[in-house]
């Protein structure tokens, strides 16, 4: 089912994982295929996850300027992405959830972003849902001080004028300890370099473990604020435990 992968290096791949979120899978790949490439070059490669429902082929045929692939089970989050990853040809990766819809002028600003700061290995933004409000894609690293919702907020309270300042709406580009896997941006070679996402994770704490990996080779995980992409969180995990986010 996998489709050939085009020898022709393009700006920026943009990675879909579905299993069975076919209904917000459309309205993310409508949003894509409407971008005009003016500024950057891109390809689009959907890995679906065995969803095995008959949805596939309808899929390839309605969209036809982007490639689809069959993994060979419903194998997780980070088996999709790593799959996806190897068939792309993109100097830059952009994994986006299929519960994501995102303009042109945001991944645009995305890929300008990360071109244009040194150090910088992964880049997401800021994420609405449908009816405008906020979510917050971001968060620490795991210790004795975050490990629980009693412990954070006793941590939030004890740090709040540095985490005040850390976190700035004001700032327009922020530094968590990791973003969310539902937008992620890196350049195919930190990609490479990190060996991909660890599939030992099959759902949840992959992209905390992926963002720990790249600042522990001295990486800069980033959050842009001033950049949004819509995001109907858990869409396609209600549905189905395929995915999440």
């Amino acid at each position: 089912m996998t489709q050939t992968n085009c020898c022709a290096l393009v700006d920026l791949s943009i990675i879909i994982v579905n299993y069975r979120g076919w209904k917000h899978l459309k309205n993310c790949l409508e949003a894509l295929e409407s971008f005009s490439e003016e500024h950057f070059s891109y390809e689009v490669n959907v890995v679906d996850n065995y969803s095995n429902d008959g949805k596939l082929d309808e899929f390839q045929r309605r969209f036809t300027k982007f490639r689809f692939h069959l993994n060979t089970g419903n194998n997780g989050f980070s088996s999709g992405c790593n799959l996806g990853a190897k068939v792309s040809s993109g100097e830059y990766l952009l994994f986006l959830n299929p519960d994501t819809i995102a303009s042109e002028e945001s991944v645009f600003g995305l890929l300008n972003t990360i071109r244009s700061i040194p150090g910088m290995t992964i880049l997401s933004c800021t994420q609405k849902n449908s009816r405008g409000n906020e979510e917050g894609p971001y968060g620490f690293f795991p210790t004795l001080f975050t490990l629980s919702g009693i412990l954070r907020a006793i941590y939030r309270k004890v740090k709040k004028k540095e985490l005040e300042e850390r976190f700035s709406p004001e700032k327009e580009i922020i530094y968590p300890d990791w973003v969310s896997g539902s937008v992620v941006m890196i350049s195919k070679q930190q990609f490479d370099d990190l060996g991909g996402w660890n599939e030992d994770y099959w759902l949840y704490y992959e992209d905390v473990d992926l963002c720990k990996r790249a600042t522990d080779k001295g990486g800069k995980v980033a959050l842009h604020n001033r950049i949004s992409i819509i995001h109907n969180h858990g869409g396609a995990t209600r549905i189905n435990r395929g995915l999440r986010r």
